[in-house]
């Protein structure tokens, strides 16, 4: 069949302007593999018995530590093999449900973030201060009052990330496997400043009890579980959590934290006495 040469040229025109687009796949997160937990020492100091929280110094041989609700608005600085440095009292701060400590740009935040009853109508409260030394007895610490966008929630979960000035808080769900994530701007905060903490994702984790930002990722734990999420290539929160969480071995307990010198996950539970226990990386 003859074809007029108007049609043919027509006919090329339309194919070489045609572009078909291939999808290309997201890559893929390669997971880290961590070890059976091991001991690392035992903590002993007098009085202290409900541990919820740990995060490790970036500037000392210390991991710091601080106890639940109604006990005294005191840090303590412990080596890696449990042995006690120091007891900061920590001025300017109250200890009505402490529940998580975070490590950011030199500054230690205390997360004031429980709510077993969700009655905290009025905010919760974080507590920052300069990094003390493991040899300091006492540091003033400034106050950051926040409030849930929708209402009040309980949480144990917290941190911090400075290179966007981003705090986030993940909430304790007791039903529906997940712990839904809020983040707080805290451009330019002073003591007594207020901010909106507001939804920004979820993890596939259920009572969720602590978190923490590390070399490979970003840590969320529950009593038993913990996923690790490595960094995206833009080193964002909401990117990295976006992405599938690998699951990871680590010790029990309500706290976690990277030692970033070796990427070691350190947990210690509650209990007189506790372990001090840490997930080797493979």
């Amino acid at each position: 069949m003859h074809v007029p040469r108007r049609v043919r040229v027509l006919i090329s025109f339309l194919i070489s302007a045609t572009t078909i687009t291939v999808a290309t796949p997201a890559a893929a997160v390669t997971c880290p593999v961590y070890g059976s937990p091991k001991d690392a020492g035992t903590i002993s100091i007098s009085g202290l018995n409900e541990v919820s929280g740990v995060v490790a110094s970036r500037q000392y041989p210390v991991l710091w530590i601080h106890e639940d609700s109604g006990n005294p608005a005191v840090i303590y600085a412990i080596a890696p093999d449990g042995h006690k440095k120091a007891a900061v009292a920590i001025h300017h701060a109250t200890n009505k449900d402490w529940e998580d400590i975070a490590l950011a740009a030199g500054k230690i935040w205390l997360g004031d973030i429980g709510d077993n009853g969700k009655k905290r109508s009025g905010g919760i409260q974080v507590y920052w201060f300069p990094e003390p030394s493991p040899t300091s007895t006492g540091v003033t610490a400034k106050q950051l009052n926040l409030r849930y966008e929708d209402g009040p929630h309980n949480a144990e979960a917290m941190f911090v990330d400075a290179r966007h000035d981003g705090l986030y808080i993940v909430t304790k769900e007791k039903s529906g496997g997940v712990g839904y994530v809020y983040r707080a701007d805290i451009t330019g905060i002073s003591d007594g400043s207020s901010r909106t903490l507001r939804r920004v994702g979820k993890v596939p984790l259920g009572t969720v009890t602590a978190a923490d930002l590390g070399p490979r990722g970003i840590i969320v734990k529950n009593y038993t579980k913990g996923l690790l999420y490595p960094w995206a290539s833009d080193g964002r929160v909401g990117t990295t959590l976006s992405r599938s969480g690998c699951s990871v071995t680590v010790p029990g307990g309500e706290s976690i934290a990277f030692l970033p010198s070796n990427n070691r996950l350190y947990a210690v539970p509650e209990g007189t006495t506790p372990p001090l226990r840490y997930s080797p990386p493979a």
